[in-house]
Parts: structure tokens; sequence; C-alpha cells
């Protein structure tokens, strides 16, 4: 799953305008590649492109935060760009 999901946001980041949304809210727990691959989708938003994570779990709402990836708190999402 890593490498695709690596893949595929970028492609998409690298367009303007784009939005991009995660949808997290079946993940309970993230590994570090994950956490890696958010923040190079974070830093690789284009100038009018916005990426989002939706209702991340609190734990890995906590580890995104840790990250520098930041959050707009609970049942929001995270607008970057």
């Amino acid at each position: 799953m890593a490498p695709r999901f690596g893949e595929e946001p970028a492609k998409t980041l690298d367009k303007t305008p784009c939005r991009v949304i995660l949808d997290l809210r079946q993940v309970f727990r993230i590994e570090s590649v994950g956490v890696r691959h958010l923040v190079e989708a974070h830093t690789r938003v284009a100038v009018g492109s916005r990426l989002e994570i939706q209702a991340a779990d609190p734990c890995v709402r906590m580890v995104l935060e840790i990250a520098g990836v930041g959050y707009g708190g609970a049942g929001s999402t995270l607008g970057v760009g």
C-alpha cells in the first residue's frame, strides 16, 4: 500500500489547483512510512492546491501534529496549501 499511496497523491499534488482528500476514518495507527508519505505530500502541495485529512483517530492526529502536519481538530479537516 505505501508505494501506491506515496505515488498517487504526489501526481495530483503537482497539478494546480487541486484538492486531495485523504479519508483516515478507518486508520487507528500510523507507521513511520505512512507519516513520511503524509509529510512529503504536505510539503509538495502546489500553490493554490489543498491537502485535506478527514476525521483521523485521536492517536493518528497526535502523531501528525508531532510530525508537523497540523490538524484542524476533532471531526475537522487538515487544510494545507
